[in-house]
Formats: structure tokens, C-alpha cells, sequence
């Protein structure tokens, strides 16, 4: 029975039989994975913290024949619970938007050590920040960028003219920004040139120096910037986490 010890984030978990759950792990070495974690919703279980939503684990995963081929999960050791996210409505929802994220995108069993350390980092900002949003945004350009899906920030995506300092559109299917006079998709969000800015800063915080616990958006490029991000997701990735209705649902202003 050839076992595993690696750490592990959970993205997901669902039920199966009467106590059991499959739990979706991501591991910087074998990627994103799926395992059986037997008996955890039992009242006594000792592993059912590691099965949280986004908890990190020290994990010792079992090979096995039976359960249609998946490990099983032997042993586990809980290294962070990410309390102070879940004691917040706002920061848990991003925090779950986050993982679910990484959960649509990440295909399986390829390994992903630094799409595993962002997604460790921005839950860890997350706890902390001034604005969480801001960590979300910086986390949906990263992922998009390490995955190969990039939006074009720094020219235009249509002509490949530098934008210059005017409004422009962010247009997914075209690939990113484009010069407002060439029109764009229905799915064409106008963008001002600080927001532009904004997310260029966002998508590399490290070339930037930025610490994204401290970073605050002004109102008025928080929804531009939202509202270009969510359309990226939605084209580059075919995806609509159910996490940002709960975000929507919670924020003062809604996300576009």
C-alpha cells in the first residue's frame, strides 16, 4: 500500500456513503488530486478539520484498489484553519471564491508548486488586508497569467498600438485591452487609464514592490476593475464560481 506525505490545500469536499467524503486537495507536488477521507463525518472524527474548506494539511494519502482507483486518505496533521478568515462573512467568501477558483481552473494531477504557493499566499493576505478585493483581483490576474491566459494589459490587444493615456476597453474575447475606436464585443467593458494602471499593478505586485495587505482601490476603479476580471474568468476560463453571488450578496456596493 504505497503512501504519500505532502502538504495539501482543500478546495472542495462532498459526500459519499453514509460518513465518507472525496475532498479535493491541491499539493505543489502532484498538483490537484482527489482522495477518500473515510469516516470523517463522524462526530468523533479526528480528520474532519483537515476537510474544511480551505485548510492546510500535512496529509498521507494510501493507495488502493478499491474506490474507483482514489487514494485514501491515511493520515493527516492540520497546519493552518485560517481562523480569522472564516470569522469574517467577507474575507471567507473571497477566501472560497479563491479556491474554488483555482479548483475550476487547475486541471489534474499536473504539479503546480507556485499556483499552489499564490493560492497559499493570497489566503494568508486575505486574513489581513485592508481590502480584501484587492487580494482577489491580484489573485485572479496571477492564476490567469501562470495558466498562460494572460490578458494583453500593456497594449492593444486588436492593433497592438500602445493605448496611451485614454480610456479603453477591456474586451475578453479579443484578449484584453483594446483601443475604445475599434468598438469591441458586447462583453466590452470600458476601462479609464487608472485602472488600466491598477490592474497592471495587480497582475506583477512583486515587480511593483506592492503589499497587497496595505493596498487600498478607490471606488471608482473597484468596479471597472471588477467587472473586466469577472468577464476574463467568464471568457478565458468558461467559468462562473458560485462563490461571487455570496460576494455580491454581502458587499455594500454589489460586484458588477
Amino acid at each position: 500500500m504505497p503512501t504519500s506525505n505532502q502538504l495539501a490545500l482543500c478546495l472542495r469536499r462532498r459526500e459519499q456513503g453514509e460518513s465518507d467524503l472525496i475532498v479535493t486537495l491541491l499539493t505543489r507536488e502532484a498538483g490537484k488530486l482527489a482522495a477518500v477521507a473515510r469516516g470523517v463525518r463522524k462526530p468523533k472524527s479526528r480528520q474532519a478539520p483537515v476537510c474544511q474548506l480551505f485548510a492546510l494539511s500535512r496529509v498521507q494519502l494510501a493507495t488502493r484498489g478499491d474506490h474507483g482507483g482514489l487514494p485514501v486518505l491515511a493520515q493527516a496533521q492540520l497546519e493552518e484553519t485560517f481562523y480569522d478568515l472564516r470569522a469574517d462573512l467577507d474575507r471567507s467568501a473571497r477566501a472560497a471564491y479563491l479556491v474554488e477558483l483555482a479548483d475550476l481552473a487547475i486541471p489534474d494531477h499536473e504539479p503546480q508548486p507556485t499556483l499552489f504557493d499564490l493560492l497559499l499566499a493570497s489566503l494568508a493576505a486575505l486574513t489581513t488586508a485592508l481590502e480584501p478585493r484587492v487580494v482577489m483581483h491580484s489573485f485572479e490576474l496571477q492564476l490567469l497569467a501562470e495558466l498562460g491566459l494572460e490578458p494583453v494589459l500593456d497594449r492593444c490587444a486588436h492593433c497592438a498600438l500602445p493605448l496611451g493615456d485614454e480610456a479603453a476597453l477591456f474586451d475578453a474575447p479579443a484578449g484584453g485591452l483594446i483601443h475604445a475606436r475599434h468598438g469591441g464585443s458586447a462583453q466590452a467593458t470600458s476601462v479609464s487609464p487608472e485602472a488600466v494602471r491598477a490592474m497592471r499593478r495587480l497582475l506583477r505586485p512583486d515587480a511593483y514592490e506592492l503589499d497587497l495587505t496595505t493596498l487600498r482601490m478607490p471606488p471608482m476603479l473597484a468596479r471597472p476593475v471588477a467587472a473586466a476580471l469577472r468577464s476574463a474568468v467568464r471568457c478565458f476560463l468558461d467559468a462562473e464560481p458560485r462563490a461571487l453571488a455570496i460576494i455580491e450578496q454581502l458587499a455594500d456596493e454589489p460586484e458588477p
